[in-house]
């Protein structure tokens, strides 16, 4: 069998994981507060032909990692929807463990606990869960101090997170906070936006014209196995 094959399906494979990585982008594109993955490959050398001389090098697919630069921030005007402006994550709880998320859409559930839409409850800067009284609409300042009236119910816990971090992913959308995050004071430069929410940095025109370059690759790559499988089958006909 032709060396080549290998080399060509190495690359196949490695497009159709990163076409799995870009569909899910896309079908997250309008989902608030969404990281987009991003996929890089690096290439591994396969060891010596019979002439002594290294020439296949195959493609391997390193783990995707999310993007943390931040989507369109969008107006809502509703005062339980927040938004950050910085390198910050709320932290919820979540299954009894403590997750990072960017999605802001919060309510205010029938315990009177502040929750996020999926139910899970939001962490103040001393990881207790926050209590909103009956009938209350909170207001929440830019530092993330939240007050009912003029009485002060908490600080959101607003963890730093380095824009390089390589953020663990624990699905529906959240993140696993790394040991060593910081909670950010009032003076960190991080900002919360009462009324507004971000939206996925996913963006779909960038995202369709990805997908058609690695489609195409990988069209190339399947036509490049053909050709190696029907050199393979010439080759056993001649030596019949």
């Amino acid at each position: 069998m032709a060396n080549g094959i290998y080399v060509a399906v190495s690359g196949a494979t490695s497009r159709m994981q990163q076409l799995n990585v870009l569909s899910n982008n896309l079908a997250n594109a309008q989902t608030t507060g969404f990281k987009r993955s991003e996929v890089s490959f690096s290439a591994i050398e396969g060891g010596e032909d019979p002439s002594g001389t290294n020439d296949r090098h195959f493609v391997k697919t390193n783990q995707s990692r999310p993007a943390l630069d931040s989507g369109e921030y969008l107006r809502t005007d509703n005062p339980l929807d927040l938004a950050i402006q910085g390198d910050a994550f709320f932290k919820i709880e979540a299954e009894g463990e403590d997750r990072l998320t960017r999605d802001g859409r919060l309510m205010v559930a029938s315990d009177g606990l502040l929750r996020t839409i999926n139910g899970h409850a939001v962490l103040d800067d001393q990881g207790g869960a926050i209590f909103i009284p009956p009938e209350h609409v909170p207001r929440i300042d830019s530092t993330g101090r939240i007050f009912s009236n003029e009485a002060e119910l908490g600080q959101l816990a607003l963890v730093g997170i380095d824009p390089q971090t390589d953020l663990q992913r624990d699905g529906n959308h959240l993140f696993i906070p790394p040991e060593d995050a910081p909670i950010l004071g009032p003076d960190s430069g991080v900002r919360v936006q009462q009324g507004w929410v971000e939206g996925s940095n996913a963006k779909p025109l960038q995202l369709m014209v990805q997908l058609v370059d690695v489609q195409r690759t990988f069209d190339a790559m399947q036509k490049a196995i053909s050709t190696y499988q029907d050199m393979d089958r010439n080759a056993i006909r001649i030596t019949r």
